[in-house]
């Protein structure tokens, strides 16, 4: 790992290189490992809108509702970098909706407050809390 605490799965995770990221999880990396702040390799790749990095690691077991320092979820992460494929993907996977992190901000609000259109759209189509407020209401 390095001085963030990033690991060589998480940077691959982070590039989109599914075929490393399969090598790695293959030589026995450790899938859940969370950095400095709380980031797995799914947070990672689901931020950068790394679809099949994703499908890859929810395939092999990754739990989608980890969260990190300031209780982001992969959700969240996803919803707030406009990743549409991603966030319908993780919500397929079983992720929560309506989660919240420390501020009491879910999913949906970050999307929104980020302006990613597609993604306010497709949670609320899946049923995310569109009345929920956060800590500062």
């Amino acid at each position: 790992a390095d001085s963030e605490g990033l690991t060589l799965l998480m940077w691959a995770a982070k590039g989109g290189n599914d075929a490393l990221v399969e090598r790695f999880l293959a030589s026995g990396a450790t899938k859940d490992a969370a950095d400095s702040n709380g980031w797995t390799p799914l947070m990672w790749a689901s931020r950068k809108g790394n679809y099949a990095v994703v499908k890859l690691l929810l395939e092999k077991g990754i739990k989608e509702d980890v969260v990190d320092n300031k209780g982001f979820t992969a959700l969240m992460s996803a919803a707030r970098g406009g990743n549409e494929g991603v966030v319908e993907l993780l919500l397929e996977g079983g992720a929560q909706k309506d989660a919240r992190d420390k501020r009491e901000r879910t999913a949906l609000m970050w999307a929104s407050n980020d302006g990613h259109d597609k993604v306010v759209k497709l949670l609320i189509d899946c049923g995310a809390d569109f009345k929920a407020r956060d800590k500062w209401g």
